[in-house]
């Protein structure tokens, strides 16, 4: 992973928002302790899944998801964990993470 925010729904815009549908990033943290794996581990995977079920089941629209690889939850500045934060605080209103 690349540390990038990922764009769940291609050609996602402000127009094609129900902007009476709350939106949703989803944060995924891969542990130093999986890091070596090779691709998504299951934990990647499983968290995204969880994630996904959880926010279709509250009737959100998941617009982003940010992922952290190789990261202890120890630490707080992880790249990915700043851009959503950042991007939480600026994007307000009808616009798309």
């Amino acid at each position: 992973m690349n540390n990038s925010v990922l764009n769940v729904y291609e050609g996602t815009s402000a127009l094609k928002l129900n902007p009476s549908v709350l939106r949703a990033a989803l944060y995924l943290r891969l542990s130093k302790d999986d890091d070596e794996r090779e691709g998504d581990s299951a934990s990647i995977q499983t968290q995204r899944a969880m994630l996904e079920q959880y926010c279709e089941a509250q009737g959100w629209e998941v617009v982003a998801i940010y992922q952290d690889d190789g990261y202890t939850g120890l630490n707080m500045n992880r790249p990915d964990l700043m851009r959503m934060l950042k991007a939480s605080r600026t994007n307000r209103g009808n616009e798309p993470w």
